[in-house]
């Protein structure tokens, strides 16, 4: 676990592997789990360390007033978004101010420390990831602004990206719920890291720089780059390509591959590689006799319920409805 959490004048909080019992949060499958729970309340802290990023979902539900100190032992480029909030955190070496519910901050560093004060409670729900500067170098090109940024390495004192209070929008949030509640069948859940953790860097990096990106126009011969690729994933549908490749094969820089995607299509890649995939099993219910349940594995689903909400988020209806 890349973070530790210290209470003034009691030490470092004894932390407890996995969830606690009546546990009603999110639960990130193959995270490590942690939890503490005593007179100041409970946390529950979870974390996924994978390739060049971590992911942690972290819950602090406060009894008493307290005042907290953390370390974050992860380098690199660290966005924390705050869904829910009635806590105050300092970031040392940054500045201190307070993060509102709805809203993300981004900061580029080294391991540091911060302090969260709550009151009487409280309540605080965070959803943090990191990207390191390997992960940074390989996916934001040389032309770009942020390369600036980025290139000399991870700086001594943490670097606010932008300003400190940026609001999250509903593609992020949609990109925090896909990476909180992976419902997808353990053959596609490394890919689906591998795809939304890229999305939502795009995503922050974006939305820091360009809220209003959308409205660019797109030039007509990355329009048709991105029309093969589309062309490719609907050729093979059930087949999950991952972004870079995909970038390579139309000679474009996979963050810029990545945000034109998402003009022309409205979707990241992964999200119109389920779409995609769950038309190709459409067809398929259409067309035969088998129970729904005999195509969650196909479609890249966990389990029925969980396919059932993934198809009727993409097509509009639930597998059985096609049938009626």
């Amino acid at each position: 676990m890349a973070i530790e959490l210290y209470s003034g004048g009691r030490g470092p909080l004894r932390m407890m592997s996995g969830l606690p019992g009546h546990y009603d949060g999110a639960t990130l499958p193959g995270s490590d789990a942690r939890h503490y729970r005593g007179d100041i309340g409970q946390i529950v802290l979870q974390e996924i360390s994978h390739l060049q990023n971590v992911i942690r979902y972290a819950v602090f539900r406060i009894a008493d007033q307290v005042k907290l100190k953390f370390i974050r032992r992860e380098s690199g480029l660290q966005t924390t978004a705050i869904l829910k909030d009635h806590c105050r955190t300092t970031f040392d070496g940054a500045g201190r101010f307070k993060i509102n519910e709805g809203y993300f901050s981004t900061i580029f560093s080294n391991p540091w420390s911060g302090t969260l004060q709550c009151g009487h409670d409280a309540e605080l729900i965070a959803f943090d990831t990191t990207w390191d500067a390997a992960m940074l170098h390989e996916f934001i090109p040389a032309e770009s602004k942020w390369w600036d940024k980025f290139k000399n390495g991870v700086p001594a004192f943490p670097l606010l990206i932008g300003n400190p209070y940026r609001k999250i929008t509903p593609s992020l949030n949609r990109l925090i719920d896909q990476l909180k509640y992976s419902s997808y069948d353990p053959s596609l859940r490394k890919s689906s890291l591998d795809h939304l953790v890229k999305d939502y860097l795009a995503e922050i990096l974006r939305e820091i720089d360009n809220p209003d990106w959308l409205k660019d126009e797109i030039p007509r011969d990355e329009l048709d780059r991105i029309e093969a690729v589309k062309q490719l994933i609907a050729a093979d549908p059930l087949k999950h390509v991952h972004s870079a490749e995909l970038a390579r094969m139309v000679y474009m820089n996979e963050f810029k591959f990545k945000t034109m995607f998402m003009k022309v299509t409205g979707m990241g890649t992964f999200d119109y590689m389920m779409y995609q995939r769950c038309c190709a099993v459409r067809d398929k219910i259409l067309h035969s006799d088998l129970p729904v349940k005999s195509f969650v594995q196909e479609a890249g689903y966990s389990d029925l319920a969980n396919f059932v909400t993934g198809f009727k988020r993409y097509m509009g209806c639930t597998p059985a409805d096609i049938r009626k």
